[in-house]
C-alpha cells in the first residue's frame, strides 16, 4: 500500500523543486532566516561547520558545508577500510549469490543495482555496506581506499525516499533510484565500489574527482585517477544513502546495524 501510494507521488517535481529552492538567493534578511530554520530544524551541529552560519546564503551552502580541519580524522592503517560518509548502518554482510539484503525479507542483485553483468561479477564474492545520510549529517563522500579511479557511471532513474521506513516498504529501491557509481581499483583492497543513491528532494549528486557535471556526459566513462583514502569524492546536494562494495570478502570493524559511523572511521579489513 505504502509503495502503491509513493509510486503516485510527484517524486521527480518534488526533487527538482526541492534544490530549485534551496539554491536561491534570497534577499537579506529573509536568506539568513531560511537558512538559519533549516539548520535548526534538522539539527545541523554548526560546531564541526567549516564557516559561521551566517556565511552560508542558501540551504545548499548550508548542506553541502566542509567541516573544520580535523574534524573527520581518517584512519591510517594501511590495512583499513574507512567509512566514506557520516551515516547510519543499514545493513551489510557478504554476497551470496550476487545478492545484498535491503531490509529484511527484502533482497537485491549487484546486477540490477550496476546495471552492468561485468562489474557484477567482480563483486559476486565480495561484501557490502549500506549507509543511510540523515538531513543533519555531513553530505559529502569521501574515499575509503587509496586507489585508481578507474571508471564511473552515471545511471538515470526515479527518486524515491531512502529513509529507513521506504527502504522497508519499496521493493528494489535502491535499483530503481537515480545513482552514481565509482570504481576503484586498490593494491591492496582489490576492486572497490562506491554507489551514491538519490532520492526524493535530492537535486543532483556531483563527482569531486572530475571537473564536470556526470549527468552531461555518457552514462559509463573511463578514467585514471588517484586519490587517497579519505579524499573526497562527491557531493549529495540534499541527503541519500551510500553503497559500498569489495571485490573480496570483508572483515568488519566494529559495527552493528542501526549504529552511526563517521567518515574516516575504520570500517573493515581484507582477508588476505
Amino acid at each position: 500500500m505504502l509503495e502503491k501510494l509513493m509510486e503516485l507521488a510527484p517524486r521527480r517535481w518534488y526533487s527538482d523543486m526541492a534544490g530549485y529552492l534551496s539554491r536561491v538567493h534570497l534577499p537579506s534578511p529573509a536568506d539568513r532566516w531560511e537558512v538559519a530554520a533549516f539548520q535548526k530544524l534538522v539539527g545541523i551541529d554548526m560546531d564541526e561547520a567549516e564557516l559561521p552560519l551566517e556565511a552560508y546564503p542558501t540551504i545548499n551552502a548550508l548542506f553541502t558545508r566542509k567541516l573544520k580541519e580535523g574534524a573527520r580524522p581518517v584512519d591510517d592503517r594501511e590495512e583499513v577500510g574507512v567509512s566514506p560518509v557520516d551515516g547510519r548502518l543499514l545493513s551489510f554482510g557478504h554476497v551470496h549469490d550476487q545478492t545484498l539484503v535491503q531490509a529484511k525479507g527484502i533482497d537485491y542483485t549487484i546486477e540490477d543495482l550496476l546495471l552492468d553483468r561485468l562489474e557484477a561479477k567482480t563483486f559476486s564474492g565480495g561484501s557490502y555496506v549500506t549507509l543511510y545520510l540523515s538531513p543533519r549529517d555531513y553530505h559529502r563522500v569521501h574515499f575509503p581506499v587509496s586507489g585508481v579511479v578507474r571508471a564511473y557511471r552515471h545511471i538515470r532513474g526515479d527518486k524515491f525516499p531512502v529513509s529507513p521506513w521506504s527502504v522497508r516498504s519499496v521493493q528494489g529501491l535502491y535499483c530503481r533510484n537515480e545513482r552514481i557509481v565509482t570504481y576503484i581499483r586498490s593494491p591492496r583492497f582489490g576492486e572497490v565500489a562506491v554507489v551514491m543513491v538519490a532520492a526524493m528532494g535530492v537535486a543532483h549528486m556531483t563527482l569531486s574527482y572530475l571537473p564536470y557535471d556526470v549527468r552531461k556526459m555518457k552514462e559509463h566513462q573511463n578514467v585514471h585517477i588517484y586519490r587517497a583514502k579519505g579524499d573526497e569524492l562527491g557531493i549529495f546536494h540534499l541527503g541519500s544513502t551510500v553503497i559500498l562494495l569489495t571485490e573480496k570478502q570483508a572483515d568488519f570493524i566494529d559495527i552493528e546495524e542501526g549504529t552511526k559511523k563517521l567518515m574516516g572511521q575504520a570500517l573493515f579489513s581484507i582477508r588476505q
